[in-house]
């Protein structure tokens, strides 16, 4: 009889069963592979499977695309090298706009405002490269990352 007394002392104090937790869903490549899309005025957005949710935003003061794609470590590289990028683009926006603003407001004041324009122009011109480097790093941020998911 104490046998059968101990074991249910002993159930009777263990703690509640508690049911498994459901697994995740798989994240496969057609369920959470991710693409740019282009929205308005040039905005870009990541959208994720093969139903666009979306996953994210992808602007010049917001950069979603490192903690995104944070799975993946060579994506991360590749997403800091692409933010990197955007930062400079964006101080050079901001000096060729700096520039014309500057020639706009001082026309007919003497030479200044045709240097200033040829240098908006020179930095808009310096810009070209780097955007490509900037559109490169997003492209294999994204294609990295895809690359890693299992299929």
């Amino acid at each position: 009889m104490r046998p059968f007394a101990f074991a249910f002392v002993l159930i009777a104090l263990s703690p509640p069963a508690r049911a498994q937790p459901a697994p995740a869903p798989a994240c496969t490549y057609s369920t959470c592979a991710l693409r740019v899309e282009s929205g308005f005025f040039g905005s870009k957005r990541l959208v994720r499977g093969a139903e666009g949710r979306p996953a994210g935003r992808i602007t010049l003061f917001t950069p979603d695309l490192t903690r995104i794609v944070a799975a993946s470590p060579r994506a991360v590289a590749y997403a800091r090298s692409y933010e990197r990028t955007r930062t400079t683009l964006a101080f050079i926006g901001v000096g060729a706009a700096g520039l014309l603003t500057y020639a706009y407001l001082n026309v007919g004041n003497g030479e200044a405002p045709p240097r200033a324009a040829l240098g908006a122009v020179g930095l808009a011109l310096v810009a070209i490269p780097i955007s490509g480097r900037s559109n490169r790093a997003l492209s294999r941020a994204v294609w990295q990352y895809n690359r890693e998911l299992p299929r």
